[in-house]
């Protein structure tokens, strides 16, 4: 099989396994729970709180009632992102995949650590987008 056929299968496989992580992270849910045990957080797999439960008794000390919530909240979005690492290795460890986004991590680093140009003259940053460019081939 020639290298363009290779690549279309590569780039295939990677598309379903894509979609197979798409469906998995909506499916994703992390909870936590308070230390006090009065609060418990379910978050998405971006983190964003979906539910909250508070116990009956909790409201009778409101003052340690949003301290609960913070803690439950931030124990369910730390579950839901170490959740959703899992989730994303079947991209994440192709080696193809992890070199590309490790140069496209290294070119935004670089990027972001290069003093702006002279907004006049686009022609640096153009030749600097066709080099980087040109490794990611």
């Amino acid at each position: 099989m020639s290298d363009a056929g290779d690549v279309e299968d590569e780039i295939t496989e990677i598309k379903a396994a894509a979609a197979d992580v798409a469906r998995v992270l909506a499916a994703v849910r992390g909870i936590g729970e308070s230390t006090d045990r009065t609060v418990l957080a379910t978050t998405d797999s971006r983190g964003h709180l979906v539910d909250i439960e508070i116990a009956p008794g909790a409201a009778q000390r409101p003052e340690a009632l949003a301290s609960a919530i913070l803690d439950a909240v931030a124990r369910a979005a730390s579950d839901a992102a170490a959740r959703t690492e899992v989730a994303v290795r079947p991209i994440t460890d192709n080696t193809r995949v992890r070199s590309a986004l490790d140069t496209v991590r290294d070119f935004v680093a670089a990027e972001a650590s290069t003093p702006a140009s002279d907004p006049r003259s686009g022609e640096a940053d153009m030749d600097r987008y066709y080099r980087n460019f040109s490794a990611l081939q």
